[in-house]
């Protein structure tokens, strides 16, 4: 006899061992590539038609690109923005990714050619290594540290569920005599 039964039998209403609440299931993102591309996509609303992007897998690849003395990091995870130290790891740079049609401007002349790189003839190969970066991100915040001691430490980023902030961790030195024993 299980509990049920055994609380009828003993005179006990059954009903107060009946639950009657249903099970909520909880609702898994989808691994499958075609939904997770979907719905990442940039600059889309909830309520517009959903497209691809052409340029998924790379047709070109540009090496030894002219970029600001920085340490890039990584991207916001909803792919809008990108995070890099300074050089000196006082300040926080935020660069705001413009999609890759921004620098297509760059490549109208472009041969048919799958790698740009230093060809040492400067020429449009030059051209495209000095600006596409620029073209790619916009600076769009920096944000320095208060006080010139303190480091930031580039391998500690984490951004909120919603991606409006970062946290960054920071070190400071402390010299031998004020440290506490």
């Amino acid at each position: 006899m299980n509990a049920a039964e055994n609380a009828f039998a003993a005179g006990g209403d059954e009903a107060e061992f009946v639950c009657s609440e249903r099970i909520k299931f909880r609702k898994f993102r989808s691994q499958n590539i075609v939904h997770r591309l979907q719905n990442r996509a940039l600059g889309l609303r909830s309520h517009s038609v959903r497209e691809f992007y052409q340029n998924i897998l790379p047709g070109t690849t540009v090496v030894n690109v002219e970029k600001p003395p920085c340490y890039l990091r990584k991207f916001s995870p909803d792919g809008r923005y990108l995070i890099a130290f300074s050089s000196d790891q006082a300040s926080l740079e935020i660069y705001r990714y413009m999609g890759c049609s921004a620098a297509g401007d760059l490549f109208q002349d472009w041969g048919d050619s799958e790698l740009v790189s230093n060809d040492g003839t400067g020429g449009k190969s030059y051209q495209i290594r000095s600006q596409i970066f620029e073209k790619l991100f916009k600076l769009k915040h920096v944000v320095n540290m208060d006080n010139n001691e303190k480091q930031l430490n580039r391998e500690c980023s984490l951004f909120t569920n919603d991606c409006r902030f970062v946290i960054v961790g920071s070190a400071l030195f402390i010299p031998e005599e004020n440290r506490p024993h």
